[in-house]
């Protein structure tokens, strides 16, 4: 029969394994600039992450083992590179922005232009 600390070791290597993969889906999200399925992994990963510390807990796991040192350290290099790329997407979508807030002053320049000088000509309101 399982011991419940079997089972426990278990469960937690499931939800590790599935960590894992979600991490790896996360860099694939953020590399195609797939906003929403970000927020759904960002959102089942913390969940992850909250079991796997309630059972880490609960069953004791052995920090020391050679297994889990090398795949959170993995996991950890995993989510930096996540991070660095997050960023460098915010950059670029901040200068995207400015570019875009600097068109549209532009153009409503030129709107105001254009129509003062259709009022200055005397078309406004003939038809």
């Amino acid at each position: 029969m399982n011991s419940p600390v079997r089972v426990g070791l278990s469960e937690f290597w499931k939800l590790l394994s599935q960590y894992e993969d979600a991490t790896i889906q996360e860099a694939v999200a953020l590399s195609q600039f797939q906003f929403q399925k970000l927020e759904r992994l960002g959102e089942f990963k913390a969940s992850l992450l909250s079991r796997m510390e309630e059972l880490a807990k609960k069953i004791g796991i052995d920090r020391r083992d050679k297994d889990l040192r090398a795949r959170l350290e993995a996991l950890e290099r995993a989510e930096i590179m996540n991070s660095e790329s997050a960023g460098a997407m915010l950059v670029q979508m901040k200068t995207e922005s400015t570019e875009i807030q600097v068109a549209c002053r532009r153009l409503a320049s030129l709107r105001g232009a254009y129509a003062s000088d259709v009022a200055q000509s005397g078309f406004l309101g003939e038809g």
